[in-house]
């Protein structure tokens, strides 16, 4: 029981962690992908998703930038599946991050309560490919909070 606002019991913390955040729920979306194809281009990162029964998901973003710039990822809402309609929200905050231009590691909460499907993308505002290396790459991996 919370003992005061905000504050969370070990007890609950514990159902928390065993029924919310177990390690079965964590789903891969795209692995060592290509943050971007064309400059300043956004391009979907695996497959929609399907967000019926949770409230938020948390994306967990692996990225190495080699020499790309100006990464950026945006999380597109649907309400059909396999539909083409793809919504933004109403605040770009909201639905759109600035990545950087430096290897990063971050967790991005995203609230889907009323929200059946979303569609991840990236992009880069300069993909740049130097002698030698890769375009910039990501890893993307989700968990649903219910």
């Amino acid at each position: 029981m919370l003992k005061g606002k905000g504050e969370i019991t070990p007890q609950l913390l514990t159902i928390i962690q065993k029924h919310f955040l177990s390690a079965d729920d964590v789903k891969d979306v795209v692995s060592n992908a290509a943050i971007g194809v064309d400059d300043d281009d956004w391009i979907n990162q695996g497959e929609e998703i399907n967000c019926i029964g949770s409230r938020i998901i948390g994306i967990w973003v692996d990225m190495e930038v080699n020499d790309s710039e100006g990464n950026q990822l945006q999380v597109l809402c649907k309400y059909k599946s396999d539909g083409v309609q793809e919504y933004v929200l109403m605040i770009q905050a909201d639905y759109q991050q600035t990545l950087g231009d430096k290897d990063i590691k971050i967790m991005y909460p995203f609230d889907v309560l009323e929200v059946p499907y979303i569609q991840i993308q990236t992009k880069a505002t300069d993909v740049i490919k130097s002698e030698g290396t890769s375009t910039g790459i990501i890893t993307i991996n989700i968990t649903k909070i219910h």
